[in-house]
């Protein structure tokens, strides 16, 4: 893994950290049909390496919280992603806030049975306080509520609960809360374009590329909105 450590730049006071996992991952030859048509040897190209970075984990320090360096903080991996050309995605993720982030810069969810839909609320939007709460003193700045059949209680322990200062409500928020998921992995639009590309590879053994011109530009865009602002 690899540590991406933000310092605030004159007092060099520690912001907090991004955990990351770099892997390059080979392709390998193609096992493909042989070309027919006008189709020549030339036109075969070998499939290169690709570079994937995975996001595992980000931490602010508590006294730096809520001033949206989250936003900052991704914005930087994600320029880092642009430069190197490596996919962005992540892996199992169960921190909601983390979760709206990823969704912010569209990230999308994978398709799995572990993830859990989960509505993510201030705690001034909370009708009713959970009776440990009120009983331990804790004061948690955010609930998450689950519209689904899955039950939330197993998913995070007490710890999990102090730690990112959120409670589980039992009924959704007034107004309603902001929808993502927890305990799955996320993709950028980006990745899965690439991906889907290399699938089409190693069908073909040709190189076919794909639009994916319009997604990167929004990606870029996105990441120079939130760095510039």
């Amino acid at each position: 893994g690899l540590s991406v450590v933000f310092y605030e730049e004159l007092t060099e006071k520690k912001l907090g950290y991004m955990l990351l996992r770099n892997t390059l991952i080979d392709i390998g030859g193609v096992n493909s049909p042989q070309p027919t048509g006008d189709c020549k040897s030339k036109d075969l190209t070998p499939l290169a390496p690709q570079f994937y970075s995975s996001l595992l984990g980000m931490y602010i320090a508590e006294d730096q919280r809520g001033r949206g360096l989250s936003n900052i903080f991704m914005a930087v991996w994600l320029r880092l992603c642009i430069s190197t050309n490596a996919l962005p995605r992540t892996e199992k993720i169960n921190k909601p806030l983390l979760s709206l982030v990823l969704s912010k810069f569209g990230f999308q969810p994978d398709d799995n049975d572990s993830g859990i839909d989960i509505e993510v609320s201030p705690i001034s939007h909370v009708k009713t306080m959970p009776e440990q709460v009120r009983l331990s003193g804790w004061k948690p700045v955010f609930a998450v509520y689950s519209p689904s059949l899955k039950p939330l209680d197993g998913c995070f322990g007490e710890r999990d609960l102090r730690m990112q200062k959120m409670v589980i409500s039992r009924d959704p928020s007034v107004p309603r809360g902001k929808v993502t998921k927890v305990k799955t992995t996320f993709t950028h639009p980006i990745t899965l374009l690439a991906i889907r590309e290399l699938e089409e590879d190693k069908k073909t053994g040709l190189h076919i590329p794909l639009d994916v011109d319009g997604v990167k530009q929004e990606f870029e865009d996105k990441v120079e909105e939130i760095l510039e602002g």
